[in-house]
């Protein structure tokens, strides 16, 4: 038996993760019975992504395929999709910690504070895809090797080419997603006095918690009015070599000449309004949580 890819991504892509962050803790100790503290933090996380799909879809039916080998072979019928994403991502987390500890006698009293607000800021998602017509990728040999991922897989570029590659649809997405979340909480503990028969404490408090989050996600799509392709925008990106030069991508969709041709050519796209307030809209919510909680315990050795 003999199992064969349907789909099969190649995605070379490039970013990078920036962190930063401080942290501080700051103590008063007045006595050996009294502290008080404040602990705030601070971190920054950058994430921008620039990154390309070219995605193949065979037609594995016994009709469309032609073994060479008992491992290898051609797909005389495929489709691809070729994608250019570009993302970033900025997340700020800022969080303060704030309370005391006191001692009297056999009481301690323990009250704390803290509050943190994060947000997510995703100024832009670019997408351009392009699809071609069944058949239109031309023959594809691969070469399955001992696993299911194939160890090589060849189209012939010219007759896959720019041409044959309609839009399909552009997005830009961008949007916000914000938390912050205040708390405060009192325990008071009581140690049984060494006079006492049992050892142990006996531990009471109470916490309150209020969570308030925001997403609001936006998305813009366009699609194509009329017949224009990948060619017709102008110089693509040359093929790419991908792990270790084991698969090449093929040409890849330059954003810049695209987004200029769209600009340049206006008519010959159109929003589409469904996806667009679907998508503007499935994802944003807001929601307002709040918690109290108290307890009572004890613990004895006996």
């Amino acid at each position: 038996q003999l199992y064969l890819p349907n789909d099969f991504e190649i995605k070379p892509e490039w970013g990078y993760k920036d962190r930063e962050g401080i942290t501080m803790n700051l103590e008063f100790r007045p006595d050996a019975n009294t502290q008080f503290y404040i602990r705030p933090g601070y971190s920054h996380t950058k994430n921008p992504e620039s990154r390309f799909e070219v995605i193949y879809s065979p037609d594995t039916s016994p009709s469309r395929v032609v073994m060479s080998s008992d491992t290898a072979g051609t797909f005389n019928r495929v489709r691809t999709e070729r994608r250019s994403f570009e993302y970033e991502n900025d997340q700020d987390l800022f969080n303060v910690a704030a309370g005391f500890s006191k001692v009297m006698g056999s009481f301690k009293l323990e009250p704390m504070i803290t509050y943190s607000k994060a947000k997510s800021d995703n100024p832009f998602t670019h997408d351009r895809e392009f699809r071609n017509g069944n058949g239109q990728t031309g023959p594809v040999q691969f070469e399955l090797g001992t696993g299911f991922i194939p160890e090589s897989l060849v189209e012939d570029p010219s007759i896959d080419v720019p041409a044959n590659y309609p839009l399909r649809r552009t997005r830009d997405d961008y949007g916000i997603q914000e938390e912050s979340i205040k708390s405060a909480k009192v325990d008071l503990t009581w140690t049984i006095p060494d006079t006492s028969a049992l050892d142990g404490i006996v531990k009471s408090g109470f916490k309150f918690l209020h969570r308030s989050r925001t997403v609001n996600l936006e998305s813009r799509r366009l699609v194509p009015k009329g017949s224009w392709n990948l060619a017709q925008t102008g110089e693509q990106l040359p093929s790419v070599p991908v792990y270790d030069g084991q698969f090449e991508s093929g040409f890849l969709p330059n954003r810049t000449v695209i987004d200029e041709f769209i600009a340049a050519n206006p008519s010959l796209v159109q929003h589409d309004l469904g996806a667009e307030i679907t998508n503007s809209q499935e994802d944003d919510y807001q929601i307002e949580e709040y918690i109290y909680a108290a307890y009572l315990m004890s613990r004895v050795d006996i």
